[in-house]
C-alpha cells in the first residue's frame, strides 16, 4: 500500500492515480547502487586526491600557483594589445599574468577580478622577460587608435637585449689638417720667401751676414721680441692687446722727463706705474664688461697716442743721461720679459684647467685684469730698449707696430697644437724673429716703407686666415669675449 502525497488516502501498489483525488502518484526511487570506483578527477580544478590513498602521496599544495596570482585571461587585454617588436630585435613582452600557457590552468567557476586601472605598458629587464616565439614583423598602421587613451610609443622603450652606454655629445669634426698645420705650413712659405730675400741683399752689396749686420738684426729684434712676449701672454688671456706700442712711446716720455730732471729712478718707477695702470684699466673692461679685447685696446691705443701728442707736440725729446746699448742691458730686459709672461701664462693656465667648464667668479676674472697689467709691464720693458738704443723718446716710438702684433697674434692662433702656453711663446718669438730679418733684408734692399707695409699686411692676412680656419671662425679668433657673445645669442 502507498499513501497519496496530497490527500493522504491509502492506495494500491499498482494505481498511478489517486482513487480519492486522482492526483498522480509519484514512484518510489530506486535506490542507487554503491560506488565501484571513485569519480574521475573534474578538469581544470584544485589537485584532486583519492579517498584510499594518503595525501602525503601527491605535491604540496604551494607547489602549484595561488589561483589569485594568475588571474582570468578575460581580465587582461588581448594579445594585440601588446605588439611585437620583432622590428627592434627581440620578442614580444607581456606581464607575466597575461603568459596563460606558462601556468596551470584554473577553475571556470573562479571569480574574476575587477578590470585593473590604466597603466601605460612597460617592458620588464632582460632577465625578468618571459620567453615568447618569434613573432612576424608588426609595423602599426600610421593612423593606429590610442590603446587605452594613450597613442602607443613604439620607440620609446628601451630594448632589453641592448646595453645602452652614455655617449658624449659630438660636433661636427673638422678638418684636422685645417686645424693643426695649416698654420705651420702657412709660416713654413714664408720662411722659405725670405731665402731669396737674403740672398738678393747678400749679393747686392756683399755685407748682410757680416758680423755688423748681423749684431745690427740682433739689437732691432730685442724690443720687438719683447712686444712679441707681450702679445702671446694677452692672447692667451682674452685677446691681443693693441696698445702696447702708444704704451711704450708714453712710457718712454715720461722716463726722459724725469731723467733730464734729474730724477732718473722715479722716471722708471713713474713709468712702470703708469703702464701697469693703463694694463689693469684694459683688463677691467675686458674682463668685467666683456667687451673684445681689439676694439677696447684699439681705442686706448688711439688715447695713448693723443695725450703723448699734445705733451710732445710731435717732437723729439732727448735723454741727456745716455743709456749704453748693450747685449747685456737687452738679454736682461728679455729675460724679465719671459720671467713675467712664465709667470702669467702658468697661473691663468693652470686655474683655468681647475675651473674648465664653470661660470667665472670673482678670482678668474681679477687673474685676466692682473694679466693685462703684467702685459703693461712688459711694454714698459720693450720702451726701455728703445730708449737705449734710439737715445731719445718721440711720439711715434711703437706706434704703427700694429700689424706686427696682429702677426704675431695670428701665427700664435693658426694652430690648435699650440694649445700650451709655451710653446705658444716659443712659437710667437720665431715669428717676430722673421718678421725683424724680413724688414732689415728689405731695408738693405732699399724698398721703400710703404711696400714693406704692404708686404707685412698680406703676410699677416694670410695667417688670420689660417687661424679662422683653424680655430672654426673668426669669433674665435679674436678672443673668447666674442665667443661667448655668440654662445648667448
Amino acid at each position: 500500500m502507498r499513501q497519496c502525497t496530497r490527500c493522504g488516502s491509502p492506495c494500491e501498489d499498482n494505481d498511478s492515480t489517486c482513487s480519492h483525488c486522482g492526483s498522480s502518484l509519484e514512484m518510489d526511487p530506486i535506490a542507487a547502487a554503491p560506488p565501484l570506483d571513485p569519480p574521475p578527477p573534474p578538469e581544470q580544478s584544485q589537485p584532486y586526491y583519492p579517498a584510499q590513498m594518503p595525501q602525503e602521496a601527491y605535491p604540496a599544495q604551494e607547489a602549484y600557483p595561488a589561483q589569485e596570482a594568475y588571474p582570468a585571461l578575460e581580465a587582461y587585454p588581448a594579445q594585440e594589445t601588446y605588439p611585437p617588436q620583432q622590428a627592434h630585435g627581440f620578442a614580444p613582452y607581456y606581464p607575466p599574468s597575461a603568459a596563460p600557457q606558462q601556468y596551470a590552468p584554473v577553475q571556470a567557476q573562479a571569480p574574476v577580478p575587477p578590470p585593473p586601472q590604466h597603466v601605460p605598458p612597460t617592458y620588464a629587464s632582460p632577465q625578468h622577460a618571459s620567453p615568447q616565439p618569434a613573432s612576424p614583423p608588426y609595423a602599426p598602421p600610421p593612423n593606429a587608435p590610442p590603446q587605452y587613451g594613450v597613442p602607443f610609443q613604439y620607440d620609446s622603450y628601451p630594448q632589453p637585449d641592448m646595453q645602452y652606454t652614455q655617449q658624449p655629445a659630438q660636433g661636427p669634426q673638422g678638418n684636422k689638417f685645417v686645424q693643426n698645420y695649416l698654420g705651420f705650413l702657412m709660416m713654413g712659405m714664408i720662411m722659405l720667401s725670405l731665402v731669396p730675400l737674403i740672398l738678393m741683399a747678400n749679393f747686392s752689396n756683399g755685407a748682410y751676414l757680416s758680423a755688423m749686420n748681423l749684431r745690427n738684426i740682433l739689437n732691432q729684434y730685442w724690443p720687438y721680441g719683447i712686444f712679441a712676449i707681450g702679445t702671446v701672454v694677452a692672447t692667451r688671456i682674452k685677446g691681443p692687446d693693441l696698445s702696447l706700442g702708444p704704451l711704450t712711446a708714453l712710457s718712454t716720455l715720461i722716463l726722459v722727463t724725469l731723467s733730464n730732471n734729474g730724477s732718473f729712478f722715479a722716471g722708471i718707477v713713474l713709468a712702470f706705474l703708469v703702464c701697469c695702470f693703463v694694463g689693469l684699466f684694459n683688463g677691467t673692461f675686458i674682463s668685467l664688461l666683456n667687451i673684445p679685447s681689439v676694439i677696447l685696446t684699439l681705442l686706448t691705443a688711439a688715447l695713448l697716442f693723443s695725450f703723448s701728442s699734445m705733451i710732445t707736440d710731435y717732437s723729439m725729446i732727448p735723454l741727456e743721461q745716455k743709456i749704453e746699448p748693450t747685449q747685456t742691458l737687452f738679454i736682461i730686459l728679455f729675460v724679465v720679459s719671459l720671467v713675467i709672461a712664465v709667470v702669467a701664462l702658468i697661473v691663468t693656465s693652470r686655474f683655468s684647467a681647475k675651473n674648465k667648464g664653470k661660470k667665472k667668479g670673482f678670482l678668474p676674472r681679477l687673474l685676466d685684469i692682473v694679466g693685462y697689467g703684467l702685459v703693461a709691464v712688459i711694454a714698459g720693458l720693450a720702451g726701455i730698449a728703445m730708449l737705449s738704443r734710439y737715445g731719445a723718446s718721440m711720439v711715434t716710438m711703437g706706434a704703427g707696430n700694429e700689424v706686427f702684433l696682429i702677426f704675431v697674434f695670428a701665427a700664435v692662433q693658426s694652430s690648435k697644437l699650440l694649445k700650451n702656453g709655451l710653446s705658444a711663446l716659443g712659437y710667437g718669438l720665431l715669428a717676430s724673429l722673421m718678421l725683424s730679418v724680413q724688414r732689415n733684408a728689405l731695408n738693405f734692399l732699399g724698398v721703400q716703407r710703404g711696400w714693406q707695409s704692404l708686404f707685412e699686411t698680406l703676410m699677416t692676412l694670410m695667417l688670420l686666415c689660417a687661424a679662422c680656419a683653424a680655430q672654426g671662425g673668426w669669433r674665435s679668433v679674436l678672443g673668447p669675449n666674442l665667443s661667448e657673445c655668440e654662445e648667448k645669442s
